[in-house]
């Protein structure tokens, strides 16, 4: 009974196999479906998947579309594309998000948006993002990435501006550079910690708390603060 038992089984598994087998040959894509940041699907998008309209299931290969995708559009972060049994073609797209902004000199009305892994995304108006002043930005396109001694200093920047709220921020070398109290300079190492930002907090809650005269400048680069007065 068991032997007869096992036969069956295996003859369902062989049937099943064969028309999985037979379905991904014959049958064809006949819906796509398309999400960018969980809105509508462009028509630029829309259209390069909908070239496997009509395509044999086992003729759609979702890894390569991804590759095309993402290669096709820098602003873009990531792409899924996937096979939904039995006749559909998903994709879900993800968009790149900026998160300060770069000018090459201070009175300029048009910045590059910048993501957290230091590539440019375009250009815009200034708005309310970090605002970085850095010459070298005009070395850089939209869709070229930034120099890893650069990128690695963006978390610290916009921890900067959630904490202490500059009116902008100067990149020179390795160094950022920021003003608080309007004229006490700031210097910080781009690959700085939060230690560092920390222990500038406890130095300006110290010249409040204790009616002390506002520094010229506190520089943060060293293993010690040095204070200028």
């Amino acid at each position: 009974m068991k032997k007869l038992f096992g036969f069956y089984r295996l003859l369902i598994l062989f049937g099943l196999s064969g028309l999985v087998y037979l379905g991904s040959k014959y049958l064809t894509i006949q819906t796509i479906k398309c999400q960018v940041d969980d809105s509508a699907c462009p028509p630029d998008v829309f259209a390069e998947l909908s070239r496997n309209y009509g395509q044999t299931v086992s003729g759609v290969r979702p890894s390569e579309i991804e590759a095309k995708l993402i290669k096709a559009d820098f602003r873009l972060e990531s792409v899924k594309v996937w096979l939904k049994f039995p006749l559909t073609l998903e994709a879900n797209l993800k968009t790149r998000i900026p998160v300060i902004q770069i000018v090459p000199v201070k009175n300029i009305d048009r910045g590059s948006l910048i993501d957290a892994n230091g590539r440019i995304i375009g250009q815009r108006e200034i708005g309310d993002l970090p605002l970085v002043i850095w010459e070298e930005i005009n070395q850089f396109q939209p869709g070229d990435d930034l120099p890893a001694a650069f990128v690695e200093g963006i978390s610290i920047i916009i921890n900067i501006y959630s904490s202490f709220s500059p009116e902008y921020i100067e990149i020179s070398g390795r160094d950022i550079i920021f003003y608080l109290f309007e004229k006490t300079k700031v210097d910080f190492p781009i690959s700085g910690s939060a230690d560092k930002l920390e222990t500038l907090q406890l130095l300006i809650n110290q010249v409040r708390i204790g009616n002390q005269p506002v520094p010229k400048e506190i520089d943060l680069r060293f293993n010690y603060p040095v204070i200028k007065n």
